[in-house]
């Protein structure tokens, strides 16, 4: 068996989802024919010298054009190395024909970092990238510092919380009253400092 190659292309197809990539970049494509698919990521390096590594997953209509400009504030603000990838069948990244899983997308992201030796890394999941990172930790919590999720979704909810979500307009009015002014709160947080 061989291991996982590295490909650089500077030209190529558009991707398959989000929007055309800027016409005037130099920039090379990185990719690596992985078991699971050849996959297209972009390692973004800070100044941390290699010490610490985030991972970001995006969602799943997305690509890493979506995620870019998050990767390069991390990177900005942290000093870490910033690596973006797109998953299978996404952007510029194959699809073989292979349900989309969460074991796909597990494996990927596990070769992935195999591939590009990195030990043990901080997981960013935007949306689908969530359920993506915290399936990850379940299977491989010896490779993850820590994580953090944004707009998640794929998480499983607790029995008393999944009952609640099967009422019509119940999730709706609960946002609505009970979390809106929470949820308002923390992006004001978030966004002040």
């Amino acid at each position: 068996t061989t291991g996982p190659t590295t490909t650089t292309t500077t030209t190529g197809p558009p991707p398959t989802t989000g929007p055309p990539p800027p016409q005037n970049t130099t920039a090379p494509r990185r990719s690596l024919k992985l078991p699971t698919c050849e996959t297209h990521y972009e390692l973004l390096r800070g100044t941390a010298g290699g010490t610490k590594t985030v991972v970001i997953a995006h969602g799943f209509s997305g690509d890493v054009s979506h995620v870019l400009p998050l990767a390069r504030e991390i990177r900005r603000r942290s000093g870490a190395d910033v690596l973006v990838y797109d998953l299978v069948g996404r952007g510029y990244s194959s699809c073989r024909g292979a349900p989309h899983t969460s074991e796909l997308f597990v494996s990927q992201l596990a070769e992935l970092l195999f591939a590009l030796d990195l030990k043990k890394v901080h997981l960013v999941g935007v949306s689908l990238g969530g359920g993506i990172v915290v399936e990850f930790n379940k299977h491989f919590p010896q490779r993850v510092a820590s994580i953090a999720l944004i707009a998640s979704v794929g998480l499983p909810l607790s029995t008393s919380a999944h009952v609640l979500t099967k009422v019509p307009l119940l999730p709706d009015f609960l946002f609505r009253f009970a979390l809106w002014s929470t949820v308002v709160a923390g992006l004001e947080h978030e966004w002040t400092d």
